[in-house]
């Protein structure tokens, strides 16, 4: 885990940069970057969320069964898995990354824009590309984004101090500074930004013993499950708000809400 050090961690590190994540560079401390990389491997597996190499992370390691991108499309290009909480960067050699990523949460919240009010956080689905940059902070009504990549008006991909294991962001694609830097240099103005909700996945999620389902509405904080299947402020497409309110309806049946999500406030 975080703080750790020795020959193990260094093995570690080597086999998650041969998996085609980020640790950072081979040299035997287990830091931040190691921590994202082994929260990004266990998201893309199906595994508990925490960044603990635990029995189950070192069975994967050995026999990984993650799936990859859903397009085989050269690059470069992403692809933002909202199920798993996870983005391939795939560069022109067709090379994939898997970067930990946290996405619109589902909550409700004040919007910036005048005459909007109360929003729901969300991601939106579809192809896009990317249209803008800004090579370094922006300074946004909703908090500070990192070296953005705009895909669709104001939702971009970004750097952030904090990139939990649930969808946590106002809509936006947070990653961490460190991996931002890498998406920036991978990407061009006009390049593919693709995200995706895949929808159930076959198996169950092993932390709550349960059908794995999309992400968006697993982790939902401050907002009552009567609440999430109207929808009434999600903008879109009607056939984007109606697959929503589906999902939302399922874990209504299931009573999923989360009740134990991260306190911190929502930034971008």
């Amino acid at each position: 885990q975080q703080g750790d050090s020795g020959p193990e961690v260094r093995a570690l590190q080597e086999r998650l940069e041969e998996l085609g994540y980020r640790p950072g560079a081979a040299n035997g401390e287990f830091a931040a970057e190691t921590a994202s990389a082994v929260m990004a491997f266990q998201k893309a597996e199906g595994l508990q969320r925490d960044s603990i190499v635990g029995p189950q992370v070192l069975s994967r390691l050995d026999d990984p069964q993650a799936a990859g991108p859903k397009s085989d499309e050269p690059g470069p290009r992403v692809e933002v898995d909202l199920d798993r909480q996870i983005m391939f960067a795939i560069d022109a050699e067709g090379t994939v990354t898997t970067i930990n990523v946290s996405t619109g949460s589902g909550r409700e919240f004040q919007s910036a824009e005048e005459g909007k009010g109360i929003v729901v956080a969300h991601t939106p689905i579809g192809e896009y590309n990317v249209i803008r940059r800004i090579d370094g902070n922006r300074e946004a009504p909703l908090g500070t984004l990192y070296r953005p990549l705009y895909f669709d008006g104001g939702w971009a991909i970004h750097g952030n101090p904090h990139v939990p294991g649930y969808p946590a962001s106002h809509g936006c694609v947070r990653t961490a500074d460190i991996d931002q830097d890498f998406v920036f240099d991978l990407l061009e103005d006009g390049d593919p930004a693709a995200v995706q909700m895949p929808g159930l996945l076959e198996g169950q999620d092993q932390v709550l013993g349960l059908p794995r389902l999309p992400a968006i509405y697993l982790q939902v904080a401050q907002v009552s499950v009567a609440a999430i299947p109207s929808l009434e402020n999600v903008q879109g497409p009607i056939e984007e708000r109606l697959r929503l309110r589906e999902q939302a309806m399922l874990y209504q049946r299931l009573e999923l809400l989360h009740e134990e999500a991260d306190p911190l406030p929502l930034i971008a």
